[in-house]
């Protein structure tokens, strides 16, 4: 009872910093461009009655961590910082639906420095950056000599061999 009543009357957020691999893709912990690594659950809840009509919905629009400043801001009167990068997900609690002109992919970097020497790579270049949209993948690498990638969404819970190609300079977009 006490649960219930304290939850009823407080903003509740509940969610992680990042992904784990745990053996997809033969690999551990938190690692490369794969979702696994950076597609996180979340869970919200806002007390206040206008987000009455959305409670129990789940969004399965693109939202960042870059979100998550801006919504508690306006979920607590703030002003949003000018240089905030994010947006935020209140509309979501009002109607359930994303606003008009809402995201249409995900971005994310991941820095491996610390398997620089390993790759026989200066630390300082060993990053990686994804534009995630609802069919291909785009990773480029900050690697002097290394092309970006282009990857098409797999279907199967492992996608394996499911690179749409390696982009070059001269390659036909």
């Amino acid at each position: 009872m006490f649960c219930s009543v304290v939850l009823a009357n407080h903003f509740y957020w509940e969610d992680q910093d990042h992904g784990e691999q745990i053996g997809e893709h033969w690999l551990l912990s938190k690692t490369g461009f794969f979702d696994g690594s950076y597609h996180l659950p979340c869970i919200i809840r806002d007390p206040r009655p206008s987000a009455d009509g959305s409670r129990g919905t789940a969004v399965t629009e693109y939202t960042e961590a870059v979100d998550v400043l801006p919504t508690v801001c306006e979920a607590f009167g703030l002003e949003v910082p000018p240089a905030t990068d994010g947006r935020s997900l209140a509309p979501f609690f009002a109607s359930g639906d994303a606003p008009q002109g809402w995201k249409d992919a995900a971005h994310w970097e991941f820095y491996f420095h610390g398997d620089g020497e390993r790759l026989g790579q200066n630390p300082h270049d060993c990053s990686l950056c994804v534009l995630r949209g609802p069919r291909y993948k785009f990773v480029q690498f900050a690697v002097p000599g290394w092309p970006p990638v282009l990857c098409k969404h797999s279907p199967l819970p492992c996608p394996v061999g499911f690179c749409a190609g390696v982009l070059t300079p001269d390659a036909d977009r």
